[in-house]
């Protein structure tokens, strides 16, 4: 495939040449055969992101509304969303890089709304105290644009800052080369682009004057409540026991850093293909005839699994010509059903 192209434009390409093939070229008695369809994998990815995608924004949306307690500043908050992901989605074609997993994975909704979350409570409080300071039925008739105005421009100038100083931590992984860069940067690009759509395309102000005209009052949260008395009980507790509490605190330190040994060295997690790669040495002296008769019969043992669907081994080196192995080697590649079609209730690790 030619760097650029979409490997799913592609193969639909290949699928239907394959297609024509066996219907107008080929025998009638010889035809070709699809055993490793990479789409599975590309579909499985797709889906992938994009249940995280939807599954973040409904998961930051139910938090904002669980503390905030009011849907006029939930819904505020959560368009912010859809707005820098469109932002960000505009950019990466732009500078012509993809949407895959790497890059969609590295959004933290959380980072993106944080700013929307600190301007829509400052408005929410400054509103709700002229409220209390002139009454409901007045203040529901009052001009409130000037309020709005006057304390989003404060919050923004705070909220710009705090934006610029996460961008500024990108910049590291921006300057790496080679193989590096082809992997991390689109992580870098994704959320840097989220974070900009976010502070270009915020509509808080907006949407504040016209949800939040009428009837601002702040309510009595329990969830919010139940926080306040563990931090204030935990903040007398530290305040009445310094030399116990700063002991506590450099004793998690010291913890904390002497479990970095025991943490793993590789950044990306393990990716599952929907298929093994099992791999099979005899002894070097075995002939070619022995290891297609023991071949045959590890093909015959991997597919009585009701979890596999297909299998296909090689036997001896690979064609590249890097390999040193000789006729005792057996390759098999084994192909298994998708996860939620096993009968049995059992991992991938127990099946190995």
């Amino acid at each position: 495939m030619r760097k650029g192209e979409n490997p799913a434009e592609v193969l639909g390409r290949v699928k239907a040449k394959i297609a024509e093939l066996n219907e107008k070229v080929l025998p009638n008695d010889v035809y070709l055969k699809t055993f490793y369809d990479r789409d599975v994998l590309m579909d499985h990815c797709t889906h992938t992101v994009i249940h995280n995608l939807i599954e973040g924004i409904l998961l930051v949306t139910l938090i904002v509304l669980v503390f905030m307690a009011d849907w006029r500043t939930t819904l505020t908050v959560g368009v912010v969303v859809p707005l820098a992901l469109l932002f960000a989605f505009v950019c990466l074609r732009l500078k012509g890089m993809s949407a895959n997993l790497l890059s969609m994975g590295a959004i933290d909704f959380s980072i993106i709304i944080d700013g929307a979350v600190v301007m829509v409570e400052g408005i929410f409080v400054v509103l709700d105290h002229k409220a209390h300071q002139v009454g409901m039925e007045k203040f529901n008739k009052l001009a409130k644009l000037g309020m709005i105005k006057k304390t989003g421009g404060e919050l923004g100038k705070a909220v710009f800052f705090a934006k610029l100083i996460i961008l500024t931590c990108l910049i590291p992984i921006l300057a790496f080369e080679k193989m590096e860069d082809k992997m991390f940067s689109p992580l870098a690009y994704t959320l840097g682009f989220g974070l900009i759509g976010a502070l270009i395309l915020t509509l808080v102000p907006v949407l504040c004057s016209l949800l939040l005209n009428k009837n601002v009052k702040e309510k009595n949260n329990p969830v919010v409540n139940f926080f306040d008395r563990i931090v204030t009980s935990g903040f007398g507790f530290t305040y009445r026991h310094k030399l116990l509490s700063f002991g506590v605190a450099l004793a998690v330190v010291v913890a904390g850093l002497y479990s970095f040994k025991f943490l793993g060295s590789e950044f990306l997690p393990e990716l599952n293909e929907g298929a093994l790669w099992v791999e099979t040495k005899l002894p070097m002296s075995s002939s070619l005839t022995e290891t297609n008769k023991m071949a045959a019969n590890y093909r015959r043992i991997l597919r009585s699994f009701p979890e596999v669907t297909s299998v296909l081994s090689q036997t001896g080196r690979s064609n590249d010509g890097t390999d040193p192995s000789g006729t005792y080697y057996v390759q098999a590649q084994v192909n298994l059903k998708p996860k939620e079609e096993w009968k049995r209730n059992i991992t991938k690790e127990q099946l190995i």
